[in-house]
């Protein structure tokens, strides 16, 4: 049994409302419905004002807030089970509202997405939806092998209006308008000779197309890939012939790569079981249509919109129809389609639910999703998590104004302390000569205080210790500040290939101080880490402090120290406190 739970509400667990066929045309991703009566669960843990979420009862089904719950009279009343409000969760004048969050994050990702090529909205919206808790939350949620370029932008421009001013962090993508769509891959077969698309040999050929592009997702690791990894396994992704064409593994043939509920609840709930800082953490929560009622029509909206107001994304699926003449109504030429969308804004004025369409273009990135899905709003997914996965600092934005990191998540501005802000010369000055320097950040107006020994801002590049000229062959640089430090992220290496120093004769370490003379190691920089030797391409390293610390330096001492050039040269780049 997985560890993840769904958390089931009131209702009996019936079959899926069945999403077939999903196909990219003209910017719509088309499926034919096939409905049938579905299960209801809903079970949600809201709180409203602050990006705030509780934490499951472990052993218990919560029904936290459920919006239409039968009494046995045949009428609807509301059933709201709320959590304490944490005290103070984000403290000073940067607070920020959920739906500032959301929008600002939502109506910016037009590219760090995978390209809907395949008919995969299903997959691209579950991309969509997890890029924002690893952005706004914890980097947990995606590895960092998956994610996109930092988002560079000016500290102005987060909640900028215009959604094509910059893009958001997400996934990185290797799809682009040239790969080739599902209609372009039954073309190349018709053009191949194969021109009956009902034929055996015809579905053969498509199901093998379709599989390559696949398989080209997960040899290329891609997040795209991961996902196509996890549905194959789990039976989401059914190809006729597994690896070798010559051994049929299922009756049906793949002629793209659609979803359903069922196929969206195990993808969902594999790949986060599947990621060890996750699995028993996150709970899904979910909810589809009973039947087609109005009744159910409305109940799903109103729950769409009232997990968005509380601020979080909600992953959902909707169908319409293209109503092209726009009369209202649907007409015979006009088809039906469904999508696989992220919910993220309403307007309560207007009554209108916003969302990102997942079409990697600026002008689907804010999109009415009530003019769009005019039949339904069928179901959606949302998450619970559970204290266990704290929010933590993501790295995902960098405001090039202030030449620091921000995390939305929990409203804070981290230093970045550059080579260029120590303001030293370049030189190391002499082997037994202590130098202290006060630096002021420009950036955050920062202080604090350093103290070094044969150290110095050498080519204007790094800020490098040497170890190897003079006796006694030390060389170190101290930081010490007026408030704790519980964590350092630094880019090191060593200068070159050849700084005459090794693990057998030479100790470089990170340090902090624990009483007036008395140093305690937190990482060695031989056995914990393998230092990068080109410093265009340092390695980053992560320290943290067991408790908050005032003082910590960098610390070189190398044995047989004489040598006629400066050597033994640890290169210290941008660090992040």
């Amino acid at each position: 049994m997985k560890n993840i739970k769904i958390l089931i509400g009131i209702g009996l667990l019936l079959s899926c409302l069945n999403y077939s066929n999903c196909h990219f045309e003209n910017g719509n991703d088309y499926f034919y419905e096939k409905p049938n009566i579905v299960r209801h669960e809903l079970n949600n843990d809201f709180d409203t004002g602050c990006f705030y979420q509780t934490e499951p009862i472990d052993g218990e089904v919560q029904i936290a807030e459920n919006f239409l719950l039968s009494n046995g009279q045949n009428a609807e009343s509301n059933l709201v089970l709320r959590m304490p409000q944490p005290t103070d969760p984000f403290e000073g004048d940067t607070f920020i509202s959920n739906k500032t969050y959301l929008s600002a994050y939502y109506s910016h990702l037009h590219e760090n997405m995978p390209y809907n090529r395949l008919g995969i909205c299903g997959y691209t919206g579950i991309s969509m939806f997890l890029s924002f808790y690893d952005s706004y939350w914890n980097d947990d949620f995606i590895p960092e092998q998956y994610d996109s370029d930092i988002s560079e932008i000016t500290s102005d421009q987060l909640y900028s209006n215009s959604t094509d001013e910059y893009e958001s962090p997400g996934v990185w993508n290797n799809i682009d308008s040239t790969y080739p769509s599902v209609d372009d891959l039954k073309n190349e077969i018709i053009k191949s000779g194969i021109t009956d698309t009902e034929s055996t040999e015809f579905k053969e050929a498509l199901d093998r197309m379709v599989m390559g592009e696949v398989y080209e997702q997960i040899d290329d690791k891609t997040f795209l890939g991961k996902l196509f990894k996890i549905g194959i396994k789990n039976g989401s992704i059914k190809p006729h012939f597994i690896e070798s064409e010559y051994h049929v593994a299922n009756e049906g043939y793949v002629d793209g790569i659609g979803v359903n509920n069922d196929i969206m609840n195990s993808v969902l709930s594999d790949y986060i079981d599947d990621n060890d800082n996750l699995r028993g953490k996150v709970s899904i929560v979910t909810s589809k249509m009973n039947n087609s009622s109005v009744s159910e029509k409305n109940r799903i909206r109103s729950e769409i919109v009232e997990i968005v107001k509380t601020g979080r994304p909600v992953l959902m699926g909707g169908n319409g129809y293209t109503d092209s003449n726009r009369n209202g109504i649907q007409d015979k030429d006009e088809g039906t389609f469904g999508h696989v969308v992220v919910a993220y804004e309403y307007d309560e004025e207007n009554d209108i639910l916003y969302g990102n369409m997942g079409w990697r273009r600026p002008s689907q990135a804010y999109r009415n999703l009530d003019e769009y899905f005019n039949i339904q709003m069928s179901d959606y997914w949302s998450l619970n998590i559970s204290s266990a996965l704290p929010r933590s600092r993501t790295d995902n934005y960098i405001f090039t104004d202030k030449n620091c990191y921000y995390n939305p998540g929990l409203n804070e501005i981290y230093n970045i302390i550059s080579p260029r802000d120590y303001g030293f010369p370049e030189s190391y000055g002499e082997p037994t000569t202590v130098i202290n320097k006060t630096v002021t950040l420009a950036n955050t107006g920062e202080v604090f205080e350093t103290k070094r020994v044969r150290c110095g801002y050498i080519e204007q590049e790094c800020i490098n210790i040497s170890t190897k000229r003079y006796s006694p062959g030390l060389a170190y640089l101290e930081y010490t500040f007026d408030k704790d430090v519980y964590q350092i992220e630094v880019d090191l290496s060593w200068w070159s290939s050849t700084e005459k120093v090794h693990s057998y004769d030479s100790n470089y370490r990170i340090e902090y101080l624990i009483t007036e003379s008395v140093y305690f190691e937190v990482c060695d920089l031989w056995k914990d880490v393998s230092l990068s030797k080109n410093r265009n391409s340092p390695t980053k390293v992560t320290v943290g402090f067991p408790r908050g610390v005032r003082t910590f330096r960098f610390y070189g001492l190398a044995s047989n120290p004489t040598n006629d050039r400066n050597k033994g040269r640890l290169s210290i780049f941008d660090m992040v406190l």
